[in-house]
């Protein structure tokens, strides 16, 4: 046995200024002073933590730490898992993950819009197990004059066009904020996260991306009897036949198969398809 006093020798030398933790002070590795100035600056340290294969990313500074954390959201994570193929597969398509007024969502886009189509433009999962998405008109809804908006409607009473062009304050202004473009639907998703119900009507969207106010006119204008969606086969032409045999309510938009044509309760697919 090695004699006492060396060993109490060797158990104090751990605990001197030349280790730390249990370890040589002078055997580990330290950053280079690369520009001479004296001081280990913010780049200078970086280098050093990557070269010993540590990852370095400023908190709070990218999209990518928002990312990560809502991908760590239990919710999303289930989403992403049970759905990756589709929202990382689906051709023409782009997705991200982030986070909105302190929701966190995945979101899937359309690239490029197909003119003249009825589509899905982008479909939102949130955190709360809803979904949100935004189909694109195959034609505007042009407000700036009156008879531009009859290219989209079946019929309109004089006093439903005034009540809508008074209560917007659109006449005239030929612009991206005065053609409604996007309709967006929301609807729950089911418990296991591959389909959803519910599906229900929220808001107008401009051609600008903006949502519009003019709720309440517009709704009771595609809800008449006999009037909705219903644009010209020849937009520039007032006396084109019309595109349907029956102008579209809110809800025809979604299930009628001249609509997007998807079922009121239904499979994620079913969304995805219509991308």
């Amino acid at each position: 046995m090695k004699n006492i006093n060396e060993e109490i020798k060797r158990i104090m030398s751990l605990f001197n200024d030349d280790r730390l933790y249990g370890n040589l002070i002078n055997e580990q590795p330290y950053a280079t002073d690369t520009n001479s100035d004296g001081n280990i600056d913010t780049d200078e340290a970086i280098a050093f933590l990557k070269s010993q294969d540590y990852e370095v990313e400023k908190l709070g500074s990218s999209d990518n730490t928002v990312a990560g954390f809502c991908y760590n959201n239990e919710t999303i994570k289930k989403i992403y898992t049970k759905n990756k193929s589709l929202i990382t597969g689906t051709a023409g398509t782009k997705s991200n993950i982030n986070s909105a007024n302190g929701q966190c969502y995945i979101a899937t886009v359309k690239n490029t819009p197909t003119s003249g189509n009825w589509e899905i433009q982008k479909l939102v999962f949130w955190d709360n197990r809803y979904i949100s998405f935004f189909v694109t008109l195959p034609y505007v809804i042009d407000l700036s004059e009156s008879n531009k908006f009859k290219n989209t409607f079946s019929s309109l009473t004089n006093g439903g066009l005034i009540s809508l062009i008074t209560s917007y304050n659109t006449m005239g202004k030929d612009d991206d904020t005065t053609k409604v473009k996007f309709l967006r639907y929301e609807a729950k998703l089911n418990s296991t996260f591959d389909g959803y119900t519910s599906l229900k009507f929220l808001d107008f969207w401009s051609a600008a991306d903006k949502k519009m106010t003019l709720y309440g006119p517009l709704v009771s204008e595609f809800q008449k009897t006999g009037n909705g969606y219903n644009p010209r086969v020849t937009m520039d032409d007032p006396s084109s036949s019309r595109e349907y045999g029956t102008g579209l309510d809110l809800s025809e938009v979604l299930l009628n198969s001249d609509g997007l044509g998807i079922p009121e309760n239904g499979n994620l697919s079913d969304l995805f398809d219509k991308m």
